[in-house]
């Protein structure tokens, strides 16, 4: 029940992103071409800043399981997500010059370099958002938050829509319509946490260097591996950008729909790592592998349906977001690919919370870097490059580095868990 509105809070924000596409869809192949290219950048840079953000519920998860006061450490770690978003926000537009010099077409360069200024400076808000977040899964208090990434979606996909389009007074703003929603809702949400969190922010602001060092200490191989991880991802982005523009449409929507099934094992995973993080504070070998065992169960299930999905309805799936003859059958082959994958998609994903759970962040960082670094994109680019199949061949790398991450996970977390059984106590 725990995972549950993380679960919907995930769903929530990663519809978030599939609304952008659905509007984008709508307006043009050119619209969607240019906020597949813009993502691929500005979102590679926004996750590894909110990575280093992803191992504070684990963190304080554990200081609650030794049975330490945690409540009075909102506004270090507000602080501490403050000092990212301008780091980080300023990385983002420090790639807008860099936007004319790659070979995309010329007609989308200004687009994609308008979405990128305009995100970079919603990153506070965001990052403010994860922050808060971060602190009330920490005490397991998951509804509110998740429940306002929901209602974000309605008004995402309205503000997208009058935006891109133009209604009335409102004139049509296209691909900036779409990265001024964005930043409108961020806004939004970071309001809404903040008078959520109302009484720990009154609190008086606790300077506890050892929290934000081991924050730092477990979050920077997060963030180094979404950077591995995003940037693999958006490379394949770009090259499939460049070899046409209804291979990179096709690849954005069939992205969105292997990271609309990701984010369920992603909030098993994030529920687990607390949960863990907690067992591992208080000693509980037994609590660890219960945990542990219910989240995979949950995960393999959850995505044996997706795969399902995938493989028995792909054009039905691709015409939800485009019309276009090319970017459906381009897509539903892609599909095939995705159903593939699934269930060591939400393996290697669920097997990595439970890692952070027990503090073992570097270990993820070189798991991904082998699976998709030297694995995946150089065998994705001799398929796509030498064997001549373009973003197939692309595909067909990524899911192998997925495959490759879950047996590794798999076997590290094995090994750690026999050192444990050893000296962690296992209550009757």
């Amino acid at each position: 029940m725990f995972a549950l509105p993380i679960i919907m809070g995930n769903l929530g924000q990663m519809l978030l992103g599939a609304g952008d596409v659905l509007v984008a869809a709508r307006h043009g192949a050119n619209t969607l071409a240019s906020i597949s290219i813009a993502t691929a950048f500005i979102n590679t840079v926004f996750l590894i800043g909110l990575g280093l953000l992803f191992s504070i519920s684990p963190v304080l998860s554990k200081k609650r399981g030794e049975k330490t006061d945690i409540s009075n450490l909102l506004k270090i770690t507000l602080l501490y997500s403050l000092i990212l978003s301008v780091i980080f926000g300023a990385l983002g537009l420090s790639m807008i010059p860099l936007i004319p010099l790659l070979r995309f077409e010329e007609s989308l360069v200004p687009h994609i370099q308008n979405y990128i200024l305009i995100c970079s400076f919603s990153f506070p808000f965001a990052f403010i958002w994860q922050a808060l977040k971060e602190f009330l899964q920490a005490h397991e208090k998951v509804l509110f938050p998740n429940l306002a990434s929901i209602v974000a979606i309605l008004l995402n996909l309205v503000l997208n829509w009058l935006l891109v389009f133009g209604y009335g007074a409102i004139p049509s703003l296209g691909v900036s319509g779409l990265a001024v929603a964005t930043f409108l809702i961020r806004l939004a949400m970071a309001a809404s946490l903040v008078l959520y969190c109302g009484k720990y922010l009154k609190n008086a602001i606790h300077f506890d260097f050892k929290y934000l060092r081991e924050v730092v200490r477990i979050g920077y191989p997060i963030a180094l591996s979404l950077f591995l991880e995003m940037s693999a991802f958006s490379l394949v982005t770009v090259i499939a950008g460049q070899i046409s523009i209804i291979q990179v449409a096709a690849h954005n929507i069939v992205l969105i729909f292997a990271s609309i099934t990701f984010m369920i094992p992603l909030a098993v995973s994030n529920a687990l790592g607390v949960r863990v993080g907690y067992a591992y504070g208080e000693k509980n070998y037994r609590d660890i592998k219960e945990n542990l065992y219910a989240g995979m169960i949950i995960s393999m299930l959850i995505m044996s349906g997706f795969a399902s999905l995938f493989f028995f309805i792909p054009e039905s799936l691709m015409q939800f977001f485009s019309q276009d003859v090319e970017i459906i059958q381009t897509g539903a082959a892609l599909l095939f690919i995705v159903a593939l994958f699934q269930i060591f998609d939400g393996a290697q994903v669920t097997l990595s919370g439970a890692l952070r759970g027990l503090g073992m962040t570097k270990p993820i960082m070189v798991t991904i870097f082998l699976g998709y670094w030297l694995i995946g994109l150089p065998v994705g680019a001799y398929l796509a490059f030498k064997l001549n199949l373009e973003v197939y061949g692309l595909w067909i790398g990524l899911a192998m580095a997925l495959f490759m991450c879950a047996i590794i996970f798999s076997l590290i977390l094995r090994k750690k868990l026999r050192t444990l059984r050893g000296f962690l106590v296992s209550p009757e």
